[in-house]
């Protein structure tokens, strides 16, 4: 029986809905999981539309996406035919090409077989064009899902990979597959030694949420021929968390400030939020300035790729304006949130974009030099005052780190239970120092919460992910691939200044993300489902 062409209506709604529900969380899910015990319930229609949601909303929709998904996943993607004006969106990493050869030559053993393809796109290289090859002489064995690795390519010129290429359902490591697993089963054992159980308890149901999307995305989305319904309405609550951001700096800011100062008890708040509301830098939907810096440079990249393809239909220069119009309210609004890291992580993924790049070494390097120089001018400018003034939340942080140091050696085994860096940190903190509820960097907050275990484990969950990504060269610069793992290798980056792991918002979306990329890189070779299929 030949693979199916197009997408089946359970896998376009599970599509619709996991776009949604992670668009939802940008929107609603902003704040750090250990403060969902201080956000009220939403009283009315709008405060439901102003005002972040109960985290116990979001698992529940969440269960309800994951039971979808149990209903419709299928084995991993499959080779298939196409036409040649299928759009970008398109996730395989390889495509049959059409050929004029009988009928019996064209026919496939169920579970796809080894015949022509098509690459789409540039990967560190020139753009490749459609090509063919002869198909083999015998096909492989029936129901085998892979490909083999050592198929030769028409032409390598421009892949960046030699003669050499993987298939979607190739060879790969599974324990890189089962690190998410190994990690929360981790913080699960550090969690029964806790030194506060609420506050595990919280970060537990939350650590599941992310390792749950992480298999949604291996095993449900990656599968997926078409991922426009998944992206179009996360790139829409993208657009709306720049729409707030706007409507903060050019006003909003200010009437709410004066909305605020009239309240008869607005002293009480805690110090974070009137700190919050008395600073000009924006931070939309989400917890603070620099939590909308990570938004938008884990998002950014993605959205320029999905309004350039979505556009595809419209006159170039259309194209564009569009595309120009989204990079420059990002860029906007990631000045306007004042966030020193992002700036300098924003650089780094320049600089690696222009890198991948299908053009000159000599254009690279004159290109991102350019890039290096003029960022790191601009930002000595802007932030001339802040450093003058002594780096105030530079020095806070090291505070932390340093008191983060001192909990590792005292619990290097368990740590003292997932999400409670702060009940230690009051402990032992300096008279004048900051109180923080987190370490401001996952990879310490992994450490003192669940020893250096977990910080290994957390570690090579997220890099070794990004580097196989990486080295596989799956990632195709004209479609959506390499935006979203350049948006991933930003989250890691700002990591170990900030933590996104702990604001499901950020969490969800990275974890499904790199779920998606993983099982198009071929780490899901086998479902549950397929369990006559014999991978050699």
């Amino acid at each position: 029986m030949a693979a199916k062409s197009e997408d089946t209506p359970g896998q376009k709604l599970f599509a619709a809905f996991a776009g949604a529900l992670l668009g939802l969380a940008l929107l609603k899910f902003g704040n750090p999981v250990i403060f969902d015990r201080l956000i009220d319930r939403p009283d009315g229609f709008w405060e439901m539309v102003f005002q972040p949601w109960p985290i116990a909303w979001g698992y529940f929709m969440l269960v309800i996406l994951a039971l979808l998904g149990g209903i419709v996943i299928q084995r991993p993607v499959c080779l298939h035919h196409s036409s040649s004006n299928e759009p970008f969106l398109r996730t395989e990493a390889f495509r049959p090409l059409q050929r004029s050869t009988p009928e019996s030559a064209q026919k496939q053993p169920e579970g796809c077989g080894p015949h022509g393809f098509r690459f789409m796109g540039r990967v560190h290289g020139s753009e490749t064009k459609e090509a063919s090859r002869e198909p083999a002489s015998a096909p492989s064995q029936e129901g085998n899902l892979q490909h083999r690795s050592d198929t030769k390519l028409p032409s390598s010129e421009g892949l960046g990979v030699g003669s050499r290429a993987a298939s979607p359902n190739g060879r790969a490591p599974r324990w890189l597959l089962a690190l998410p697993l190994a990690w929360f089963i981790w913080q699960l054992i550090a969690g029964l030694s806790t030194v506060d159980p609420t506050l595990t308890r919280t970060t537990l149901l939350h650590f599941a949420a992310c390792v749950l999307w992480f298999y949604l995305g291996v095993f449900v989305l990656s599968p997926l021929r078409s991922s426009n319904l998944f992206w179009v309405p996360l790139m829409l609550a993208f657009a709306i968390v720049l729409w707030v951001g706007f409507e903060q700096h050019h006003g909003g800011l200010e009437a709410t400030r004066r909305y605020f100062y009239e309240q008869p008890d607005w002293q009480k708040y805690p110090p974070d939020y009137l700190k919050r509301i008395a600073s000009d830098r924006i931070f939309s939907t989400l917890v603070y300035p620099n939590a909308l810096a990570g938004a938008i440079l884990m998002c950014g990249p993605a959205a320029l790729a999905c309004t350039w393809n979505l556009t595809r239909r419209l006159p170039r220069l259309s194209r564009s304006v569009a595309t120009g119009l989204v990079g420059y309210m990002a860029l906007a609004c990631l000045y306007w949130s004042g966030s020193k890291a992002g700036w300098l992580i924003a650089l780094v993924l320049g600089v690696v974009a222009m890198i991948s790049l299908p053009i000159p070494r000599w254009t690279k390097f004159a290109v991102g030099l350019a890039i290096c120089l003029g960022g790191l001018g601009a930002f000595a400018i802007k932030f001339t005052s802040y450093f003058q003034k002594g780096a105030t939340s530079v020095a806070a942080r090291f505070d932390y780190w340093r008191a983060a140091v001192t909990i590792v050696r005292e619990n290097p085994i368990l740590g003292t239970g997932p999400g409670t860096f702060s009940v230690n940190y009051a402990k032992i903190k300096p008279p004048e120092a900051e109180m923080a509820k987190l370490v401001h960097n996952d990879y310490l907050e992994q450490a003192t919460d669940s020893g250096l275990a977990g910080l290994a484990l957390y570690l090579a969950l997220v890099f070794g992910h990004l580097q196989f990504l990486y080295r596989k060269r799956i990632l195709r610069i004209r479609d959506i691939t390499f935006p979203v793992w350049l948006g991933l290798f930003a989250w890691g980056l700002q990591s170990f200044v900030e933590f996104p792991l702990y604001i499901p918002g950020l969490a969800w979306l990275a974890f499904a993300l790199l779920g998606w990329l993983s099982g198009l890189s071929g780490l899901a070779k086998l479902n549950a489902f397929d369990t006559e299929a014999r991978v050699g």
